[in-house]
């Protein structure tokens, strides 16, 4: 996983934090959001989570603006990722993306 990955590399020198599962978490990141059970499928799933996302949108939006990261290492969710890279690219963060070609 990715974030053992750069815990092993670089020792102590970075922290994340951000949307994921128990599996990010004991890898190593701090949840902001537990999101696996919101996986949205279909146009009717997205209508009804749509305050839900927003929300955490916004959520996500004023961390940035507080400066609580220092940049976006996305993974997965590309339709929620995009935004998140839009939100991060506005308030000058870097933006890495990974992107599972195997699956």
């Amino acid at each position: 996983m990715v974030l053992r990955a750069f815990a092993q590399k670089f020792p102590g020198r970075y922290s994340f934090f951000g949307l994921g599962g128990k599996i990010a978490e004991s890898a190593g990141l701090m949840l902001v959001e537990n999101i696996v059970d919101r996986a949205v499928i279909g146009f009717t799933e997205a209508i009804r989570n749509l305050a839900y996302f927003r929300n955490l949108l916004k959520r996500i939006d004023g961390m940035m603006e507080r400066k609580e990261m220092s940049g976006a290492l996305l993974v997965d969710y590309p339709e929620l990722n995009m935004r998140i890279a839009q939100l991060a690219a506005k308030h000058g963060h870097p933006i890495l993306t990974l992107i599972d070609t195997a699956g």
